[in-house]
C-alpha cells in the first residue's frame, strides 16, 4: 500500500488562507506540538524598507567590545523557532519602535515579530512568558521553517 505524501508547510498554509476566504475568515489561530501559527487577513500591510549596501563603512575590530548578547552561552535560555519561511519583521513598519528589544519581559499574548509569508503577516508570540535574551536575526532578512529568531529565559 503506497503512504500518502504529507503535504509541505506551503501547501498546509496555502489550505489555510483558502478556508479562510471560503468562509470570510479574517483570523485563525492553530496550535499544535509547541507551534503556533495565526494567519490573519485584511490586516494593513508592513511597508518594506530596501537600502544599498554601503562598501565604506569599517569593519569591526577584533578588539571591539562585544554585546553582552553576544557573550551569552548556547546553553543560557530557551530558542523561539519560526514556524515558517518568509520575512522577517522586528516591528509594525520602519518607523515604529520594535516589537521586542534584549531585557524586554513579554506573556503568551504579546507579539515577537512578524513573518510575512505569501502576502500574508503573521504574528510570533511566544507559547510563555519570557525575558528577551538575545535577537538572533536581523530584521527584514529570510528566515526558514524552525530557524531560531530569539533566546529567551522563561519566566
Amino acid at each position: 500500500m503506497p503512504r500518502e505524501k504529507s503535504p509541505s508547510a506551503t501547501e498546509l498554509l496555502q489550505q489555510v488562507c483558502d478556508i479562510m476566504e471560503e468562509r470570510d475568515l479574517t483570523e485563525v489561530l492553530l496550535r499544535e506540538d509547541g507551534i503556533t501559527l495565526k494567519v490573519r487577513r485584511g490586516s494593513e500591510p508592513v511597508p518594506v524598507a530596501f537600502s544599498q549596501p554601503n562598501d565604506t563603512l569599517p569593519l569591526p575590530s577584533a578588539e571591539q567590545v562585544e554585546s553582552p548578547a553576544a557573550q551569552l552561552s548556547p546553553e543560557v535560555g530557551e530558542l523561539v523557532r519560526s514556524p515558517m519561511v518568509g520575512l522577517f519583521y522586528a516591528s509594525q513598519s520602519p518607523e515604529a519602535a520594535p516589537y521586542v528589544e534584549v531585557g524586554s519581559v513579554v506573556s503568551e499574548d504579546d507579539t515577537l515579530c512578524l513573518i510575512e509569508a505569501m502576502k500574508i503577516f503573521n504574528d510570533v508570540k511566544p507559547d510563555f512568558p519570557c525575558e528577551i535574551l538575545e535577537i538572533l536575526v536581523e530584521d527584514t532578512t529570510t528566515v526558514e521553517f524552525d530557524q531560531p529568531l530569539f533566546r529567551v529565559r522563561r519566566m
